[in-house]
């Protein structure tokens, strides 16, 4: 509900409601770790985390996943293999956040999580031009 009080706002009023309801995915996420009962609930809330999380995933705004992001990140490693391509996904975007706030290293390190997570040809092209880019940002190249 809290997410859906986000709808339709922009600015401000956006960030804080979007932020408030991932604090509530991660309240989740903190429950679903906690308990090998409820670890398939870890891929569930990554899914809405990823939803909830999108008016927010865009240059300029990265910044405020910066908080949240990496955590949920760090929990969907212990998703199976047949959740590979999700997980990659989702260390892109995560080096879309690092390289948004200026931290390649963190950036590139992501990616290379993700360019060995995905088997997809053409994912792993997009997550080379996005090691190429992170790589200027932070002075190599």
């Amino acid at each position: 509900l809290v997410a859906r009080s986000a709808a339709g706002r922009k600015g401000e009023g956006l960030v804080d409601q979007t932020l408030k309801a991932l604090d509530l995915v991660l309240k989740a996420l903190e429950i679903a770790t906690g308990d090998a009962r409820y670890s398939f609930l870890v891929y569930n809330a990554s899914v809405v985390y990823w939803r909830t999380s999108r008016a927010l995933q865009r240059k300029g705004v990265y910044k405020h996943l910066l908080p949240s992001m990496p955590t949920m990140a760090e929990a969907i490693k212990s998703l199976g293999e047949e959740d590979s391509e999700w997980k990659s996904k989702f260390w892109v975007a995560l080096a879309r956040v690092y390289d948004d706030c200026e931290e390649a290293d963190n950036a590139l390190k992501c990616l290379n999580d993700a360019f060995d997570a995905t088997e997809d040809d053409d994912c792993k092209t997009e997550i080379v031009r996005l090691m190429v880019h992170a790589d200027r940002n932070r002075g190599g190249g």
